[in-house]
């Protein structure tokens, strides 16, 4: 798969429907919000935010200057699941944020959910976080590392992402 995403550009990829592409907003005077598609069905939202925009981070975030989330969820009423959704950005304050769910198996039993959120900022230090079914992994990176988080839930729950820069 080819990283679009240097330019803050954002492609939902799934194995069985049409990529699309969307472009997500500098951050101005307030939280931006984008949302994304994948074959004309809307599959989640993408919002990011910056310290005075009128928006206080979730309280799990900390004290961040600046935020990102995602919320994926997915509509299995119509039979099969699609094994992914995935995507990474660059937010305008520098790094890769990737996010996204994908099919996993746990124990050789039923699919799941994966759900996860990793960030790296070569100058910056930052968070990653991701929240699933009342379930939520938390990591901080220093400055050059990467921040790795999932969690596994069933395909029914909402898949939430978040990225933090401190």
């Amino acid at each position: 798969m080819s990283k679009l995403s240097r330019s803050l550009g954002i492609c939902l990829v799934a194995a069985s429907i049409s990529v699309t592409c969307l472009t997500a907003p500098a951050v101005a005077d307030g939280p931006q919000t984008v949302t994304l598609t994948a074959n004309g069905t809307e599959v989640g939202t993408l919002t990011v935010h910056k310290r005075g925009d009128g928006t206080e981070p979730p309280a799990g975030l900390g004290n961040v200057s600046e935020w990102g989330v995602v919320e994926l969820s997915v509509d299995t009423s119509e039979g099969d699941v699609s094994p992914m959704a995935e995507a990474c950005i660059s937010p305008s304050s520098g790094g890769e944020w990737c996010y996204g769910w994908h099919t996993t198996t746990v124990n050789g039993f039923e699919p799941r959910k994966r759900c996860y959120s990793n960030y790296y900022h070569r100058s910056k230090r930052h968070s990653s976080t991701a929240v699933m079914a009342g379930v939520t992994d938390k990591e901080w990176a220093d400055a050059g590392d990467i921040s790795n988080t999932a969690v596994i839930a069933g395909f029914a729950y909402t898949c939430s992402t978040y990225y933090g820069i401190a």
